[in-house]
């Protein structure tokens, strides 16, 4: 693994406590090890800041970054800030992958591919089952990735699902202060891609808990993502 290319593993942290360690045993114990796992304690109230130093000392290849509140999207965009792999790789810290998720999206990187996306399975528990089909990969380019997001089959505006090229994210950063802040990026980035890879094998695991961000914000709240798709569509009519 020491001539394979370093990943960024960004992990916002925040009141997570009885799923954190699951979140973080599935990443350390991934198959490639090459690997830089940062952690941004987003002022947490409870245990989690102090779980992740426990953590950063028992694997070198972890790094805490202790922050103020400021919600996850400050909190990604502090680690993309800080990050060095050249490979980057979100995770939510209440779900957790395969252990071979990040060696298989890897695997299908190549010089013209910028974007590997897999797919995942909805849980409530950690017994999730997850899939590697080496049989069932598809090759997309952005106008055609593009197309499969908009109609939110494929390449949807979720983050954790993909391996993407530090290139293609560039500047594209989440906007501070908005709930569903993956529907300003993820669009953004696969515009700046120019080929992206679809595997059908299921590698992480999305858990539902009722206390989650997206059970319990506020109505209004849902209108950032009509703004979102609004930014989108003036997006697509300037670069597509």
């Amino acid at each position: 693994m020491k001539n394979l290319p370093l990943i960024s593993v960004i992990v916002p942290v925040y009141r997570v406590e009885q799923y954190l360690d699951r979140c973080l045993r599935s990443i350390t114990e991934q198959t490639y090890r090459n690997l830089e796992i940062i952690l941004v304690d987003d002022g947490s109230p409870d245990r989690c800041g102090a779980m992740c130093d426990a953590w950063a000392e028992k694997d070198g290849r972890i790094k805490v970054i202790h922050t103020p509140n400021q919600g996850s999207s400050a909190a990604r965009n502090t680690a993309l800030d800080a990050a060095k792999g050249e490979l980057i790789s979100f995770a939510d810290s209440d779900d957790y992958m395969s252990p071979e998720m990040l060696a298989h999206l890897h695997g299908l990187m190549s010089e013209e591919v910028d974007i590997v996306e897999c797919d995942f399975t909805v849980t409530n528990d950690d017994s999730a089952e997850f899939v590697i089909r080496e049989d069932s990969v598809s090759r997309y380019d952005a106008c055609a990735a593009m197309k499969e997001h908009i109609c939110d089959r494929i390449f949807r505006q979720v983050i954790w699902n993909k391996l993407y090229r530090r290139s293609v994210i560039g500047n594209v950063r989440f906007p501070v202060g908005k709930k569903i802040d993956d529907e300003f990026f993820t669009y953004a980035v696969i515009g700046n891609a120019v080929g992206l890879i679809r595997t059908e094998s299921v590698c992480y695991a999305y858990r539902q808990q009722q206390d989650s961000i997206m059970h319990t914000v506020p109505v209004r709240t849902w209108f950032a993502g009509v703004e979102a798709k609004v930014l989108r569509h003036e997006y697509l009519l300037v670069h597509f």
